[in-house]
């Protein structure tokens, strides 16, 4: 869904360019933000494990890559300017958070506030806009400045979009659930249900008012102690997914994991003081 109200906030800012672990209290799972479309089908991995046919088509291969075929034509700084616009209430709602107390309430900036030695301040926290569903209008993404995090850096900490108006939460991390990055714009989730399953989704956004799982591996030894790894597409359920071999479900994991991308962040700090 194209947002509409973008489209005049667009034009101006072209203008403007040309002259200048699991704590005490968590937020809820992954699944409060993160639907997934039913779709039965099974990607097919045998002739993909040794490299030896040609890569095959998106979408029925869990080794292929997800690509979008739209470019991206909006400048950084149009892509700056409209989403301040657009995320003002947003932006000087984490301001307030980060001068004065983080609200542990709230099912969101779980990991700004949760097991850190201080609060995280203006300087520590930090905005970035990204288009991820490709059409020219920017969603927003909250950080770290610097990982917070040493074993997990990187971490898409909130995620917003603005559909028609209305700000959307499209994603929230805690320590279970993490969000990453992605250069082609989608999301890697990875999740943990304890020490016997672990899960990581590329996740993709549409416009609509959730995102949606493309691909999903999963290592599930708790139910699956002979075949751990499974693979599925669509967010079918886990009954219905590929049993992988160990090699074909390391590999692919350690394709996800070396996939997503440093998320250059603008500090709290440089929004107020342009304001």
């Amino acid at each position: 869904m194209r947002k509409q109200t973008i489209t005049g906030l667009l034009a101006m800012s072209v203008t403007v360019a040309t002259i200048v672990g699991c704590g005490t209290k968590e937020p809820l799972q992954s699944g409060s933000f993160a639907s997934s479309e039913q779709v039965g089908s099974e990607g097919d991995v045998e002739g993909s494990v040794d490299g030896s046919e040609a890569a095959p088509e998106v979408g029925t291969d869990p080794f292929g890559e997800l690509v979008s075929d739209r470019e991206d034509n909006t400048s950084e700084a149009d892509m700056d300017v409209a989403g301040r616009e657009l995320f003002k209430e947003v932006l000087d709602r984490y301001c307030d958070y980060a001068t004065n107390d983080w609200d542990e309430d709230r099912e969101e900036s779980y990991m700004f506030w949760h097991n850190m030695s201080g609060p995280m301040g203006l300087d520590d926290v930090g905005y970035y806009f990204c288009d991820l569903n490709n059409d020219g209008t920017p969603e927003l993404i909250m950080g770290s400045v610097e990982p917070a995090y040493a074993e997990w850096p990187d971490i898409a900490y909130d995620v917003y979009a603005n559909v028609d108006g209305n700000i959307i939460h499209l994603a929230t991390s805690w320590k279970r659930n993490r969000y990453y990055l992605c250069p082609d714009n989608s999301l890697l989730l990875t999740g943990s249900g304890g020490a016997g399953i672990t899960s990581w989704e590329k996740l993709m956004w549409d416009g609509g008012d959730s995102l949606k799982t493309v691909k999903e591996l999963v290592y599930d030894y708790d139910d699956y102690p002979d075949s751990p790894w499974l693979y599925g597409e669509g967010g079918i359920e886990l009954s219905e997914m590929q049993h992988l071999t160990e090699e074909e479900g390391t590999k692919l994991l350690d394709e996800w994991e070396n996939d997503y991308t440093r998320i250059p962040v603008t500090t709290l700090k440089e929004y107020v003081e342009a304001k």
